[in-house]
């Protein structure tokens, strides 16, 4: 366990990171809190980010909140599977699996944004007893119908999953664009 200061008031939390021990989807998280008595609150970035992004908004959430920040299948610290779908539906299902099999948290507030929003509405439809209450921010893809494919969207999110890593591993080694992307707004 990592104590470290964090935020403008230098609140003291601890943050702790966990990946899944599950080869199907993987999905890992870190663990930000001051107190864990209170309740989760599960983070589920958007495509393209990762578990990261929320950094700015910890020290005000772990007032209230023992906050859990994913990285999804193919983002941040989480590998990518190369066996299982990536579609909003697999990937609720798995970030609820991981957090109540190997986090250990049975009920959880969740919010996300574009997919993540998405990824969160999921969680709450595959697990309502587990699922609190939902914030989704700018949810990607619900409201029209889905134009004709050639291929499944589960594929499209496999190939940008990919396409990001290579991204982001190069835009955290420029100093411009690393303080572009972490710029507080």
């Amino acid at each position: 366990m990592n104590q470290m200061l964090f935020g403008k008031r230098c609140a003291r939390h601890i943050q702790t990171r966990q990946k899944s021990t599950d080869t199907k989807m993987p999905v890992s998280s870190h663990r930000y809190t001051q107190d864990l008595n209170n309740p989760a609150l599960v983070l589920v970035h958007g495509l393209g980010s990762a578990g990261n992004i929320w950094k700015s908004l910890v020290p005000q959430l772990i007032e209230n909140f023992t906050v859990y920040a994913i990285d999804l299948p193919g983002h941040g610290d989480a590998p990518l599977s190369e066996d299982e779908e990536m579609d909003p539906h697999s990937l609720a299902q798995a970030i609820v699996d991981y957090m109540v099999s190997q986090v250990g948290v049975e009920t959880m507030h969740v919010a996300g944004n574009s997919l993540g929003g998405w990824i969160a509405l999921e969680m709450a439809a595959v697990a309502p007893d587990n699922v609190l209450s939902v914030t989704a921010l700018a949810p990607a893809g619900l409201w029209h119908e889905q134009p004709p494919r050639k291929f499944p969207p589960s594929l499209d999110a496999r190939i940008l999953a990919k396409i990001s890593q290579y991204f982001m591993k190069t835009a955290y080694r420029i100093p411009l664009l690393k303080a572009i992307g972490y710029k507080k707004i």
